[in-house]
């Protein structure tokens, strides 16, 4: 099989629901496998081209990657293939299956429909106010942030080449990014993503989600 499974998670379409799965396999999606595989499972083009494959062979809700048996894609999780490497020791079986359950829901394809809740008071109550941006946000933005990802955000192409990398894995704007969560992109602040150092004790909670408000603005 030619296709390329580089950040770590994969479809097991035949596989029973796990309990759980909607909340657990998403957090691990979103910290392992959106890097190249994006937000939706269609492959990230700025990765596929740095790994210098089709962006085709990165998506995870294709035909080829759904014919394949579920023992087969437990395999690959868990000892790796190609350039992806092996998440056998870094997650459990169940963490593993809840990663397969949720791109079985980004795919449409096998995904058990849910019954609608019941509207409460605090489900008919008005989003939460994004956080102000203050000028300390955008001073730590532009002394800890802005050397990789540009003042827009949209990625520095001289940071790029030097990881041998397009510039647009580096864009805080895309698509991708602005998909995940305010408390998903926190985190990833926080606790770094690849070569993306962490920030936790160096930079608040608070200053890292005026950071995040302060990002979303640049889009």
């Amino acid at each position: 099989m030619s296709i390329l499974f580089a950040a770590g998670a994969l479809a097991a379409w035949g596989m029973p629901a796990v309990a759980g799965a909607d909340d657990a396999g998403k957090k691990i999606y979103d910290t392992k496998c959106t890097a190249c595989h994006g937000a939706d499972g269609k492959g990230k083009a700025a990765m596929a081209k740095m790994f210098k494959v089709d962006v085709s062979a990165m998506n995870l809700a294709s035909d080829a990657v759904a014919a394949m048996k579920d023992e087969d894609l437990l395999k690959v999780i868990a000892d790796g293939k190609n350039k992806m490497p092996a998440y056998g020791k870094q997650l459990s079986a169940e963490e593993q299956k809840s990663v397969a359950q949720y791109l079985r829901q980004l795919s449409g394809k096998g995904a058990q429909s849910k019954p609608a809740e019941p509207k409460t008071e605090e489900a008919k109550a008005p989003a939460a106010v994004a956080p102000a941006v203050s000028e300390a946000a955008k001073a730590e933005y532009a002394k800890s942030c802005a050397t990789c990802h540009a003042k827009d955000a949209k990625g520095n192409a001289a940071m790029a080449k030097m990881f041998k990398a397009d510039p647009s894995a580096l864009n805080l704007t895309d698509d991708a990014s602005l998909a995940k969560s305010d408390q998903d992109l926190a985190k990833i602040i926080a606790g770094g993503l690849n070569k993306m150092p962490a920030y936790k004790g160096k930079i608040s909670d608070n200053l890292i989600a005026e950071i995040v408000a302060y990002i979303r603005s640049l889009k």
